[in-house]
């Protein structure tokens, strides 16, 4: 479902996944001590779904990662101080396929585009 990754300052590790009850999956992003030990952050995640990310901060207090939401993608981060997840990017089109930021934190670099896909149907090959 995404990445798991290790804070910049090396104490936690965040990674996604997915619990399945009923007909529709719950989706979730967990955050763990880097030295072991159970969970220290649950979140559940809005949205269809993500698979890029979670990324960390350079603070390492905020996890930024990829939601799809009806075929258009969006950054969204959430703070490990809790709270409402907060949508960064605002596209009405599209997908964002993975995304960085600039190491002073000023510029955004992503690759964006759409995705599609056709079917043909071969018949009558020997």
């Amino acid at each position: 479902m995404g990445n798991i990754t290790v804070s910049p300052d090396g104490n936690f590790i965040a990674y996604p996944y997915s619990t399945y009850t009923g007909t529709s999956p719950g989706r979730h992003l967990a955050v763990i001590p880097a030295a072991g030990g159970p969970p220290v952050k649950l979140f559940e995640m809005p949205g269809d779904s993500w698979n890029v990310g979670p990324y960390w901060t350079p603070d390492s207090k905020v996890l930024q990662y990829l939601m799809v939401h009806d075929q258009v993608s969006n950054i969204w981060e959430q703070s490990l101080a809790g709270g409402e997840p907060r949508q960064l990017t605002r596209f009405t089109s599209g997908r964002i396929f993975d995304f960085t930021w600039s190491e002073d934190g000023k510029h955004l670099f992503l690759t964006r585009g759409s995705v599609n896909s056709d079917v043909v149907l071969l018949t009558g090959l020997h």
